[in-house]
């Protein structure tokens, strides 16, 4: 193979590739010769990271789910508020109740 072909197809694999770990990308190589069941002649960088990002969405998919968040609480208005704290027995003391 030329030598500036060769570069340049190595800098294709490199600047698609680069996002990932050494490890990510060994293991997309063996993932595409292993879904081609041994009748693949040769690869492309576009199929290594099609079977790496498989990778990525299988791992996301064993991670437990986010909680829903809380509904959102709306405020209540003075008289409201005082009716569901007179429901639960409380009473705040006033200034001016003679209790003091």
């Amino acid at each position: 193979m030329d030598p500036n072909i060769k570069d340049a197809v190595c800098n294709d694999w490199c600047d698609l590739l680069s996002q990932y770990t050494l490890d990510e990308v060994r293991g997309g190589v063996a993932a595409v010769f292993a879904a081609s069941g041994g009748r693949l002649k040769s690869i492309n960088e576009f199929q290594v990271q099609d079977q790496i990002q498989k990778a990525h969405k299988r791992f996301l998919a064993t991670l437990p789910k986010q909680a829903e968040p809380d509904p959102e609480r709306k405020p209540v208005d003075r008289e409201t508020a005082d009716e569901i704290m007179a429901e639960f027995g409380f009473r705040p003391r006033r200034f001016g109740d003679g209790d003091a």
